[in-house]
């Protein structure tokens, strides 16, 4: 297995194993992002940013999100099954407004380590950073995004020796994407990205091979520097990583915060505190972190059908419009119709047949009262 070398910064005052004793537990590759930063206590990601030049590559981008999160925060942990139905939802149009939990920073991982949410990427979170001075008047935007993804180990050592390359590639452009190392990527959104659900896949991993432009969903609009490489080789495509992301992204929340979601939760509450200076006192604040374990709600019992059928008498009968609300359906699909998928129906129009006169509605008391 290819040795990830240490990316280390020289400007860096205490030895590596003072380091290593300091800081080790943020560079676990197995450990989801949640984890680390619930470790990671506020003050002292506030005080290792203010001392930026001394930090290594990747634990400069952990801090960095570690300082966005100052709130009680939401860690969405999804099963297999939740995945599945995310990933295969169908979607007839896209709301002019972006989901509620879309405003504020979010990590979304899977609940068992070894599965992803797609491609090869078992855990997610972004966090909105305010621009300042000229890069407001150039973005167009007070704010940018910016998306952490950690993935599964990778036993291809042409991988890791890619993803360096890609860190070398960006060291020498303004850098909006980056390998942060230990299986951490870094990417920001550019200003003009348009996104949508059509062509996503999502089995693309954040590296991919050369070939891999040709299933890209905006491959005649790829202008990544590196697809002149030998077809073995791994290559980054930004535009591919984002549909993915916000396209998943975009489908669990909108599937979450529907009326009557079938997603119900499991959640633990988790506590960290830091020290807050609030008009020179000194004051303890407390974090929650709630982390909510998502599954399906099991179906409701099919009821047998009956094997006789008889026509609907209409005499008496008119045909009046009833609309129907959007709701979600498990649909056949697959040989033989045997496997089901979730899919929302929207709100449509429809014929029902009622009764051309009004209706006698008898009642009582029951006995007794």
């Amino acid at each position: 297995m290819f040795q990830e070398p240490i990316l280390w910064n020289d400007l860096i005052k205490i030895t590596p194993e003072e380091y290593n004793k300091k800081y080790g537990y943020l560079f676990d590759k197995d450990e989801y992002l949640s984890d680390k930063l619930k470790k990671y206590n506020l003050n002292s990601a506030l005080t290792d940013l203010k001392n930026g030049y001394e930090l290594m590559q990747y634990h400069a981008f952990v801090a960095r999100a570690r300082e966005f999160i100052t709130n009680n925060i939401t860690v969405y942990k999804l099963t297999d099954e939740l995945i599945d139905v995310v990933q295969n939802m169908s979607i007839e149009g896209v709301a002019d407004e972006p989901p509620v939990g879309f405003i504020n920073p979010l990590i979304i991982e899977t609940n068992n380590p070894k599965t992803n949410l797609f491609g090869d990427t078992n855990s997610i979170m972004y966090y909105y950073g305010q621009l300042t001075g000229k890069d407001i008047e150039e973005m167009k935007a007070n704010y940018m995004m910016t998306i952490l993804f950690h993935i599964q180990q990778q036993e291809d050592e042409t991988y890791y020796r890619n993803a360096f390359g890609l860190n070398q590639l960006t060291q020498k452009q303004r850098i909006t994407h980056l390998y942060a190392g230990n299986n951490l990527f870094c990417l920001m959104q550019p200003y003009d990205f348009i996104w949508g659900f059509s062509k996503v896949d999502y089995k693309r991993g954040v590296l991919a091979k050369n070939n891999f432009c040709e299933h890209c969903a905006g491959k005649n609009k790829c202008e990544n520097p590196q697809l002149q490489v030998p077809k073995d080789k791994y290559i980054w495509c930004q535009k591919g990583l984002l549909d993915n992301f916000f396209s998943f992204a975009f489908r669990f929340l909108y599937l979450l915060e529907a009326e009557n979601s079938p997603i119900q939760a499991d959640r633990k509450t988790e506590h960290t505190s830091h020290v807050t200076n609030k008009k020179g006192k000194i004051v303890e604040k407390n974090q929650d972190w709630y982390i909510k374990y998502l599954y399906l709600k099991k179906p409701k019992t099919e009821y047998e059908k009956s094997l006789t059928h008889s026509e609907l008498d209409k005499d008496g009968l008119i045909t009046k419009d009833v609309t129907v609300k959007a709701h979600y359906r498990y649909q056949a699909y697959g040989k033989d119709h045997k496997e089901h998928k979730l899919i929302l129906i929207n709100q449509y129009v429809t014929k029902k047949w009622v009764k051309d006169r009004d209706t006698k509605i008898i009642t009582g008391l029951a006995k007794g009262k």
